[in-house]
């Protein structure tokens, strides 16, 4: 038993797992107890193993989810809950990524007396008047009075440090922005021990993928499924991973049941019936913590960072169940309360503009300078050699001819860099340097 799937798979061969690759090529990461590995899974988040110290027995048991707790003060606590979270973190510098998490994340560490600079990936290839993020992240610093600075990320860097990126995951994770982690954490290292983060907002408040699942149940639309609806949220290849399957691995998969089992499951162990809740729930077990804080959180520990993310402590989860609906998502406008609280703090234009999250252009990139790295790690040689994708599909892919529908063509360059990352994880599973 190990905590690392890399120290696991320097013992054996690396057999790729039918089920975890689809399930990675559905998601952008392989939900547990699966692995991108035959015959070795992982633990789920809220699992122990307890085991007797006489007979040596080892009993895997699931920890109780807490009730969802009914505080009539919920909004009134979530401002003070923040800032206990982040009173005593002895923080040196935030993560600023233009959007209010971040910022509401800044202030409260600000009330409480941290000195703090912040940092924002900036991506010189989109111009600045197109760039609200960064035009958000130097208003959200100038206004708190925080020393700010930028780095600037390109494809020569994303082909540079592409294999130590993926060389820092334990498990391949598909998502782009932790190229821009990586590099910022890298320019971070040996000044700043501890950084504060404003990953898990959404989670609190709930994604943007629980607006067409309410959609869904305001229409009552027939033989609606919510786990296909919510796997359809991460834009990946859910209804065409079949297609990317290598066939030797697609014919092991004879009776299997279907990716969406991991949001079944835990759409089922919600506390309570609320669609909404159900769907942050199920954000909250998969995406937030086997997605959202491990990707980032591999990439600090690659550079002796140490991260606190106080959006997704324990005590802002569970107060988040209580708060009215209204306060969380109303009509089309998100994190109400968040907001409300930054009115008085920061311009409207910043605390009103619309969510894009952290869009790396991959496309952009893969047209350019990162065009080589694409036809090195999905040449036709080197992923038959792999075994794990389908030579025919992925050339169809690298031509453009995969997604005739894509109109902004962003789904093509995320989705070169996913199997980019697949192909060269495995490859890394042979290189001792990217084994600690």
């Amino acid at each position: 038993m190990s905590t690392r799937l890399r120290s696991i798979a320097r013992h054996g061969p690396c057999k790729p797992d039918a089920a975890g690759i689809r399930d990675y090529l559905c998601y952008g990461f392989v939900p547990a107890p699966r692995s991108l590995l035959a015959g070795i899974g992982s633990v789920p988040p809220g699992v122990i193993c307890r085991q007797d110290l006489d007979s040596g027995e080892e009993c895997w048991q699931t920890i109780p989810s807490a009730g969802i707790a009914n505080r009539s003060d919920a909004s009134e606590a979530f401002w003070p809950s923040l800032c206990a979270s982040v009173a005593g973190s002895r923080a040196s510098a935030v993560l600023l990524s233009g959007g209010i998490d971040s910022a509401a994340v800044a202030l409260a560490a600000i009330e409480k007396g941290l000195k703090l600079r912040a940092y924002h990936a900036r991506f010189p290839v989109v111009p600045l008047s197109r760039d609200e993020d960064t035009v958000a992240a130097r208003i959200v610093a100038r206004h708190l009075r925080v020393p700010y600075e930028e780095i600037d990320i390109g494809p020569r860097q994303a082909a540079r440090y592409f294999y130590q990126v993926v060389g820092a995951q334990d498990q391949a994770m598909a998502d782009p922005v932790v190229l821009p982690f990586y590099l910022l954490f890298s320019h971070l290292r040996g000044g700043h021990r501890k950084v504060l983060t404003g990953e898990g907002g959404d989670q609190l408040f709930g994604s943007w993928s629980m607006k067409p699942m309410l959609l869904h149940r305001a229409y009552q639309q027939a033989e609606w499924d919510h786990s296909r609806a919510y796997l359809d949220s991460y834009h990946k290849f859910p209804g065409r991973w079949r297609e990317l399957l290598a066939p030797a691995l697609l014919d092991e998969l004879v009776d299997e049941k279907g990716p969406e089992q991991a949001i079944s499951a835990a759409w089922s162990r919600c506390p309570n019936d609320d669609l909404a809740d159900r769907v942050r729930w199920v954000d909250i077990k998969l995406k937030g913590l086997q997605h959202i804080a491990p990707r980032i959180q591999a990439m600090a520990a690659r550079h002796d960072v140490q991260l606190l993310h106080p959006l997704f402590s324990a005590d802002l989860l569970e107060l988040s169940f209580s708060l009215p609906a209204d306060l969380k998502l109303a009509g089309a406008r998100e994190k109400v309360l968040l907001k409300q609280l930054l009115r008085r703090h920061l311009p409207i234009e910043v605390v009103e503009r619309t969510k894009s999250g952290m869009g790396v252009p991959t496309t952009s990139w893969f047209r350019t300078l990162l065009r080589p790295l694409a036809w090195y790690w999905l040449g036709s040689r080197r992923v038959r050699q792999a075994g794990v994708l389908n030579v025919h599909t992925v050339k169809r892919l690298l031509k453009g001819d995969f997604y005739p529908d894509d109109g902004r063509a962003r789904r093509w360059g995320d989705s070169l860099w996913m199997l980019c990352t697949l192909q060269a994880w495995f490859e890394s599973l042979k290189d001792n340097r990217m084994t600690p």
